[in-house]
């Protein structure tokens, strides 16, 4: 508790604006990552959509981006509160 007083106290930013600006980065990652999927799959279809498996083989990777994705949803698990109890659905 010491440190993060410590910290909080030499920072300009509040400890909620610092936790806003980790989502807003966290949602831009996912974003990001999704949008590169997009693109990355739309340049291995050739032409008018057809599926042709060789460009998915030896073309750009496309699960590559989709880490920006996994990254952005493992920063905003990192927010979750462990003591808390899970909601029971009825």
């Amino acid at each position: 508790m010491i440190a993060r007083e410590k910290f909080t106290s030499q920072s300009n930013l509040k400890l909620d604006d610092r936790v806003r600006i980790h989502i807003v980065a966290m949602l831009v990652l996912i974003l990001v990552g999704m949008a590169r999927l997009f693109l990355h799959v739309r340049t291995n279809l050739i032409t008018d959509g057809v599926f042709i498996t060789e460009p998915f083989l030896r073309g750009t990777p496309s699960m590559a981006p989709v880490l920006f994705a996994n990254m952005g949803a493992l920063g905003l698990i990192v927010l979750l509160d462990p003591g808390s109890t899970p909601v029971e659905l009825a």
